[in-house]
């Protein structure tokens, strides 16, 4: 299920839901100084998706995914900045990630990368 929304400050808010064994994974996308494109949107959802399989899940469990995605400013004398802001919160832990680059899908993978590190420490898996 997906919802399209505004947040009152101009950003838009992009909520998928998805259920897989009882488990809920809900991904909940603000673009900032950005338009969220569809490109994006599926290539965010891509790799927050795979993040499930790192906790221990079980029947109504919820893992929820706060991402923020935009540009920083539209002033920066060397170009844009993008920034990937994202924040994941299961029943007893919560991760959080955030990466500055010059390309939103770097900024993207390298968030991505750094929750999969964390989250395999907590996990152990």
């Amino acid at each position: 299920m997906s919802q399209i929304g505004n947040t009152g400050d101009n950003r838009l808010l992009l909520v998928w839901e998805r259920y897989n064994a009882g488990m809920k994974l809900t991904i909940n996308i603000k673009g900032t100084n950005i338009e969220l494109s569809q490109p994006i949107v599926a290539y965010f959802h891509k790799k927050m998706e795979g993040m499930e399989k790192l906790f221990d899940t079980h029947e109504d469990a919820e893992i929820i995914v706060y991402g923020d995605l935009g540009k920083t400013s539209n002033h920066h004398k060397t170009g844009d900045i993008y920034k990937a802001d994202v924040r994941i919160v299961h029943p007893g832990k919560s991760l959080y990630a955030v990466s500055e680059k010059d390309d939103l899908y770097k900024a993207i993978d390298d968030v991505a990368e750094e929750l999969f590190r964390e989250a395999t420490k907590v996990t152990g898996k």
